[in-house]
């Protein structure tokens, strides 16, 4: 069987607009400032010579009239500017490492990058879709935080207000004057917003845009870097998020011959789909950590059916195309939706089966007469079942591995894997299986983001919450589920399993007492409070 370039494509932005890689987030927010910058165009760059550190360095230098002591310091400057300033790939080892850009701590960082360097894979394409549509104003408060110092934020220059900008913090003010000057002015591309799609899942996009909308409640509050760090988190917990409901979801439409219409969010009955069971402690051994374990590899696995529900979408896109089943007027941008594509699964016209015959055939035309087939293809080929499902079967058996490994790696680099900021880890060094987990710096956002109340008109107010209330919001919110027992995993539930939930619960109060927002002063629930480390009214 031979597959050609037509027959495999998987990336359909219509659904999910990444091309499942190991990305990184930092270098995702740099192409995200890109697209917030030039409202969704691809900017025309001229061509600049390759970035490095010794480059950078000069540029730095011309700063030295603003900076006592920079001409007698030039070497701790240099060392500063990599540490604190650069981002690199493969730091510290010599001949190897190279700069990727500047850290993306104002949305005109990305004016000093090596673009090769800084693909995302469509990574700041699918967030900024998520905020573009699911909340258009947070978008432009997010835009207005990033690019403060900025004269005119929607102009494209970049002319800095001299009373603004001294507000900032000592790394956001240089990178400011790093990116000044003419040499660096791009103009907006021709590439527009034709290409950045209407998400699949509104209500998962407008969470997130809630959950970023909270944040920037402390813009005033805390430092700048760690804001910015917290809501590069929560884009990487969303884009997990998103990605497992797809999973559970885009598989469920193609079964049932029916794709919904986008739901938006509504924050007084909103109830996460998800189920993912979180171990709070730190003992991989734990009875915690099995469940935990098994719960994590169900929604893992569930990429197998989702690689095949892609491929069932995808292959119709070509059908409708070349058959001509869809108007022009029933089209946005030129493309059928994917809600059109599934619902021919229900109302087949009268060429889909020969269109897919000819595709099966076509797998096998240039095969030699004496070719061995592999067992499972022989299997598949003798299936009875359509010619339009074996023709997925068939593309799915040739590519499911390949893109199993590296939408795991997706995975795991947006949920941070064994960082602080994540919410799986695994053992390194043993073949212990990967478990949901929150990390202690994520635990801490998630409060953060709890604790605010809105009030009306947008504003909000901080409060104490109950750490039952908390459990019960995470579950609610996210699907983040601390206590099994109140879950549908109670159904499943094992005698020991009850005791290993309690002492999850134990837990994560001992977690939050360590990062400073748990007391209790009782064992009574209503005197077990989560204290918020910001006071707003």
């Amino acid at each position: 069987m031979q597959l050609q370039k037509n027959d495999q494509a998987f990336r359909n932005p219509s659904i999910f607009h990444i091309d499942p890689k190991s990305i990184n987030l930092d270098r995702a927010l740099l192409n995200l400032f890109i697209l917030m910058k030039y409202d969704g165009y691809r900017p025309i760059s001229r061509k600049r010579p390759s970035l490095t550190v010794e480059n950078l360095f000069e540029r730095f230098t011309t700063l030295s009239s603003l900076v006592n002591g920079f001409e007698e310091n030039q070497g701790i400057a240099s060392k500063w500017l990599e540490s604190d300033l650069v981002d690199m790939v493969n730091r510290g080892i010599p001949g190897k490492e190279s700069v990727v850009a500047l850290r993306p701590l104002h949305l005109d960082s990305y004016k000093l990058r090596n673009p090769i360097k800084i693909r995302d894979y469509n990574t700041s394409d699918q967030i900024y879709s998520m905020l573009l549509y699911g909340n258009k104003e947070v978008l432009d408060s997010l835009k207005e935080f990033l690019g403060k110092g900025l004269t005119n934020i929607d102009q494209t220059d970049s002319n800095y207000d001299d009373n603004n900008i001294r507000e900032l913090d000592l790394i956001t003010l240089t990178i400011i004057r790093l990116v000044e000057g003419s040499d660096l002015i791009d103009q907006k591309g021709r590439t527009n917003q034709s290409e950045i799609r209407f998400p699949l899942l509104l209500d998962q996009a407008q969470l997130m845009c809630d959950d970023l909308k909270r944040l920037l409640v402390y813009k005033d509050l805390m430092p700048r870097h760690i804001l910015i760090e917290y809501i590069k988190v929560m884009m990487g917990i969303h884009l997990a998020l998103y990605l497992f409901r797809l999973a559970n979801e885009l598989p469920t439409w193609v079964r049932n011959k029916n794709a919904p219409e986008p739901t938006p969010y509504d924050k007084t009955s909103y109830f996460s789909p998800l189920e993912l069971i979180m171990d709070m402690g730190s003992n991989p051994n734990s009875k915690m950590a099995q469940i935990s374990a098994a719960n994590t590899a169900r929604h893992y696995d569930s990429m197998n059916d989702f690689i095949r529900a892609v491929f069932a979408v995808n292959v119709l896109v070509p059908f409708a195309k070349t058959m001509g089943v869809f108007s022009q007027s029933t089209l946005k941008n030129g493309e059928p939706s994917i809600q059109q594509l599934i619902g021919l699964l229900a109302n087949q016209p009268f060429t889909f089966e020969g269109y897919f015959l000819s595709k099966v055939n076509g797998l096998f035309a240039d095969e030699p007469f004496d070719h061995v087939e592999k067992p499972e293809i022989v299997a598949i080929k003798n299936m009875e079942i359509s010619f339009y499902d074996k023709y997925v079967e068939l593309i799915t058996s040739a590519r499911s591995k390949f893109h199993k490994k590296y939408l795991s790696e997706l995975l795991e680099a947006t949920t941070q894997k064994n960082s602080e900021e994540g919410m799986v880890v695994q053992p390194q060094g043993s073949r212990k299986p990967r478990r949901f987990h929150i990390g202690s710096k994520l635990l801490e956002i998630l409060v953060q983001i709890a604790v605010l109340e809105e009030t009306g008109e947008g504003n909000y107010r901080t409060k104490v919450i109950r750490i039952n209330e908390f459990i019960e919001w995470l579950r609610q919110r996210y699907g983040f589920v601390i206590n099994g027992m109140d879950s549908s995993y109670n159904q499943q539930a094992e005698i020991t399993d009850s005791e290993a939930f309690r002492q999850n619960i134990q837990a994560l109060k001992d977690r939050l007492r360590e990062i400073g927002f748990y007391t209790d002063l009782s064992d009574a629930y209503n005197s077990q409070t989560i204290k918020p480390r910001y006071q707003i009214d």
